[in-house]
């Protein structure tokens, strides 16, 4: 999948009116260079964010354009008062086209998108998957998802639980197409992942993507949208809840969705907030309400 940043000055529908007086916007940096490019993640204290922003406008930014850098790179930044410290680029990325990152509830481990060579060399056409796992105060080299990654089809926009449980997005079946469907796999101790498995609702009906699980993996919030009409006229969120070893059906948060795209849901570390999409404008709802609203519709 590509990443989505909207221009600015595409200016996105209302939100409905049942959260409109909710939302607020989350614009955490002033300058048009540090354009936060879909989600963000939240350390386990909320004091750090993770997240991509376009690297060679970063660069331009501060006085060091290179035409030849990277596009996209993955930063943090510190909470400060109100606000948020300087990015700061992560030391593993700045080299290759690397965005989404997924931070573990814990934050131990980050997955990512990146389209880096392999150790034999090969460069996927598409993204793969990525992990590097916290080593004191820095992070390790990073190692691809083997177990995940086909290299042939995409995968990517991860979001991991406190169990190690892994969904993301695996597609398209057809060149060309956007028909991306979920899977669900989990990371073992050592870093290497079991066999994925598709998630049963996730079909070829629809694409599907920007998966963002509860820390306890008991929902998922993603994006649905009708793949031969288009993205951009269909995309909306939904949430399904976990049940035993399966899934209930998904419900549309209907609530929240826009008559533009809605997407890139991410989740505060302490689950009191949804941020999320709304067109080109990112903001955060309360979670707690949208929860028990799907929860309402999924119940038999």
């Amino acid at each position: 999948m590509r990443w989505l940043l909207l221009p600015a000055l595409l200016r996105p529908p209302l939100l409905s009116a049942a959260v409109q007086d909710s939302a607020q916007p989350f614009v955490p940096f002033a300058p048009r260079a540090y354009r936060l490019v879909n989600g963000v993640g939240f350390s386990p204290d909320d004091r750090l964010m993770y997240f991509a922003l376009l690297y060679r406008e970063v660069l331009a930014h501060r006085g060091s354009p290179d035409t030849t850098a990277a596009e996209l790179a993955l930063f943090v930044a510190r909470r400060q008062g109100d606000g948020w410290t300087e990015p700061e680029l992560l030391p593993f990325s700045g080299n290759h086209a690397d965005y989404e990152p997924a931070l573990s509830p814990d934050g131990s481990r980050l997955i990512f998108n990146s389209q880096r060579p392999h150790a034999d060399g090969r460069v996927p056409s598409r993204n793969d998957l990525w992990m590097v796992e916290r080593r004191g105060t820095g992070w390790s080299a990073p190692r691809p998802l083997s177990a995940v990654n086909s290299f042939d089809l995409e995968e990517s926009y991860a979001t991991i639980d406190r169990d190690r449980r892994v969904v993301y997005v695996r597609g398209p079946t057809v060149e060309g197409g956007d028909d991306y469907d979920l899977y669900e796999t989990r990371v073992l101790a050592d870093g290497t992942a079991t066999e994925p498995r598709r998630l049963p609702f996730s079909d070829h009906r629809f694409g599907e993507g920007d998966p963002q699980l509860a820390a306890d993996g008991s929902f998922v919030i993603f994006t649905r949208w009708d793949h031969t009409v288009g993205w951009r006229e269909t995309c909306d969120l939904f949430l399904a809840f976990r049940r035993g070893d399966g899934w209930a059906e998904p419900v549309a948060l209907s609530e929240m969705n826009s008559a533009g795209p809605d997407y890139a849901p991410a989740l505060s570390s302490d689950g009191n907030w949804l941020y999320y999409r709304a067109g080109g404008r990112f903001v955060r709802v309360p979670l707690a309400p949208v929860v028990a609203s799907a929860r309402a519709q999924s119940e038999p």
